[in-house]
């Protein structure tokens, strides 16, 4: 990008004392003219006007997933940069690739590094290992059942009521269940539909 061009940066996160320190941070650089909200909701309205995003570390990962997420629905063409506490995970990498972001930071970087960050995915870059940006990811592929089942997770039903939906037994469900947790590497049945919800399976 050239240097007499100004990209519109938005800046999602409650901290006052973050924005602070983004401000600082690119102050210097007249390339970036940068605009700041404290919640998703004021993101979500306002993400449309600008070429960039950056959600703060103050939210937890499924919030800023969703946002990235849902940010990217209404404007595919929005670049987004993550700053959050799980950066260095694969499996939150992963989600954050498929969620439309094009960088995860850790919240220790030095913030002096932030401008050269924000100048390459300006320019479309996409900073992930390259097995994710191959789209080898590490999370096991779901059967076509498996897909059923979750479907009916995503509607509150109980193993029982799964059973009787899809004709199958009560134990043949819970099964299929523990198999899904198992893959989505989920903790309980609310995690495993959003993850398979961020992943466009369901």
């Amino acid at each position: 990008m050239a240097a007499s061009v100004t990209a519109r940066v938005l800046f999602i996160d409650p901290s006052y004392l973050l924005h602070q320190g983004i401000c600082q941070a690119l102050g210097s650089n007249q390339t970036h003219q940068i605009e700041w909200v404290q919640n998703s909701q004021s993101g979500l309205a306002k993400g449309n006007q600008f070429d960039l995003v950056l959600i703060g570390h103050s939210f937890d990962a499924r919030t800023a997933l969703d946002l990235c997420s849902d940010l990217r629905a209404l404007n595919p063409q929005i670049k987004i940069i993550l700053i959050n506490q799980n950066a260095d995970n694969a499996l939150f990498q992963e989600d954050a690739f498929i969620a439309g972001a094009s960088a995860c930071l850790a919240p220790s970087i030095p913030l002096q590094e932030l401008p050269a960050t924000l100048e390459q995915v300006s320019h479309g870059a996409k900073l992930f290992e390259p097995k994710i940006l191959s789209g080898v990811f590490q999370l096991e592929p779901l059967t076509r059942r498996e897909i059923e089942i979750l479907e009916q997770m995503a509607k509150g039903k109980t193993d029982r009521q799964i059973g009787d939906s899809l004709c199958i037994s009560v134990n043949t469900a819970r099964n299929h269940v523990q198999n899904i947790l198992r893959k989505l590497q989920a903790n309980d049945r609310d995690a495993a539909v959003w993850r398979a919800k961020i992943r466009r399976w369901i």
